[in-house]
């Protein structure tokens, strides 16, 4: 099953800047299959994967200010089937565009067992601000994962 969730965002930190964000979050179908009952269950819900790529799938941790689409591709294994995962980007600092760590947008998601899915922003305007960005990943509210990442 597929679960997308899109939201249009970018009202504070595309003020001065003449941006607007997309940000989509989905589960894939692709994700792997979980353990039967025979299989010991694993100890904690833990990200295994969390890597920030560009649209066609090159991994980076630095983007130029016009990449068209910015993703963070994950992994998550030990969840049970109704397990939430949220993502938060978060602009960390833009060199005053906005304040520190402000939260650009957020979304959960039930998850069904082990999944794979992404998170991304979709450049709608002319260029992103330059600065440090992070992607947090929360497993049932608990912060597993922060993925940081540049832009300029």
């Amino acid at each position: 099953m597929r679960v997308l969730c899109s939201t249009l965002l970018g009202v504070a930190l595309c003020a001065s800047t003449a941006c607007a964000f997309e940000a989509n979050w989905h589960v894939g179908p692709d994700a792997p299959e979980a353990a039967g009952p025979s299989a010991a269950a694993p100890a904690a819900p833990t990200v295994t994967k969390a890597v920030m790529q560009t649209g066609s799938g090159a991994a980076t941790t630095k983007f130029a200010v016009d990449t068209p689409e910015i993703l963070c591709a994950w992994e998550v294994d030990g969840v049970a089937a109704g397990s939430e995962i949220r993502g938060a980007w978060v602009a960390v600092d833009t060199g005053g565009v906005v304040a520190p760590n402000y939260r650009i947008d957020e979304a959960k998601l039930t998850l069904e067992g082990p999944s794979s899915g992404e998170f991304n922003l979709t450049l709608q305007g002319s260029a992103w601000p330059k600065g440090r960005y992070q992607v947090e990943i929360y497993l049932d509210g608990k912060l597993a994962e922060t993925v940081p990442f540049a832009i300029g």
